[in-house]
C-alpha cells in the first residue's frame, strides 16, 4: 500500500501558520512598545496641563475654590501604589511599568558594578560586567529622565543625579577604551563615581521607605554613599598598579 500523502491544502496551510509565527511575535512586542511609549505621552502631556494650570491659577489677581482644586487638590491626596512596603506617587499601569522596568535594571547594575570593580583586570570577567553595567545604566538613565519628565516638580533632583551618573561612567568608559592619558585614573574615578550616584539616586528616592534607613534623617542618603565610596575610589588611585603605571600589563587589558 503507499502511503497517504498530505493534503496540499493542510501543507500549505501548515507552512502559513509556521511561516507567521515569528512575525506574530515581532508585532506583539512592537505593539507593546507602542502601547508603552503612548501611555508615557499620555501621562506627560496630563503632567504638563496639570502645570500649566496650577500656574494660571496662582498667576490669576483672584482666585476661587473651584479654580484652585486642580492644582492645590492634586498635592493633597496624590494616587499611591505600595509595593514590598515602598511607595509608588502612581496609580497609572504605564507609569508603574516604567517604573518595574527601572527597579530591575537598577538592580543589575547594583550587582554588576562590584563585580566588575571587585574582579581581576584582565580580559573576561572585568570588561564583561563592566560592559553590562554601562548599559544597565543606560537604561537607568532613560526610565528615570521619562519618569522625572513626568513628575519633574517632585523627581527633578533624580534626573540630575542620573546625569551625573551617566556621564561619569561615560568618561571612565571613553578613557579606556580611546586610551587617554593616565586612562586608568580617570576609568577609575569615573566608573566610581558612577556608582556611588546611582546608589545615592536610590537611597533619596526610597530610603524613607527601607527597613532603618527610614529612621535616618534624609541627609544620610545624600551623603552615606559618598562618604562610604569615595575613601574606596582614592585608596583604588593610590595603590592600584595600574593607576601608578607599573608593567606593561595596562597595554594589554582587553576593551
Amino acid at each position: 500500500m503507499k502511503p497517504r500523502c498530505r493534503s496540499s491544502k493542510a501543507y500549505v496551510a501548515n507552512i502559513a501558520v509556521t511561516a507567521n509565527r515569528p512575525k506574530a511575535v515581532r508585532v506583539s512586542i512592537w505593539r507593546m512598545l507602542h502601547l508603552v511609549s503612548d501611555g508615557l505621552a499620555a501621562e506627560l502631556t496630563s503632567a504638563v496641563w496639570m502645570e500649566a494650570l496650577c500656574f494660571a491659577s496662582r498667576s490669576a489677581p483672584e482666585r476661587s475654590a473651584l479654580s484652585a482644586q486642580p492644582c492645590e487638590g492634586a498635592h493633597i491626596v496624590p494616587p499611591v501604589t505600595v509595593i514590598a512596603g515602598i511607595e509608588i506617587p502612581s496609580a497609572s499601569p504605564v507609569f508603574l511599568t516604567v517604573v518595574g522596568f527601572r527597579v530591575l535594571v537598577g538592580l543589575a547594575c547594583v550587582v554588576t558594578g562590584p563585580v566588575a570593580m571587585l574582579s581581576r583586570k584582565s580580559p573576561g570577567r572585568h570588561p564583561g560586567f563592566g560592559t553590562a553595567y554601562y548599559w544597565g545604566l543606560v537604561a537607568v538613565f532613560a526610565s528615570a529622565s521619562a519618569l522625572a519628565a513626568i513628575r519633574w516638580r517632585e523627581d527633578y533632583h533624580l534626573f540630575l543625579l542620573g546625569v551625573g551618573s551617566f556621564t561619569a561612567a561615560y568618561i571612565g568608559r571613553s578613557a579606556r577604551r580611546q586610551r587617554w592619558q593616565s586612562w586608568a585614573k580617570w576609568h577609575i574615578t569615573g566608573m566610581g563615581l558612577s556608582y556611588i550616584l546611582l546608589l545615592t539616586a536610590f537611597y533619596v528616592d526610597n530610603g524613607h521607605s527601607l527597613p532603618l534607613w527610614k529612621d535616618l534623617p534624609s541627609i544620610t542618603y545624600w551623603l552615606t554613599p559618598g562618604a562610604v565610596g569615595i575613601p574606596l575610589i582614592v585608596l583604588a588611585l593610590l595603590r592600584h598598579p595600574l593607576a601608578q603605571g607599573v608593567g606593561s600589563r595596562a597595554e594589554s587589558i582587553a576593551k
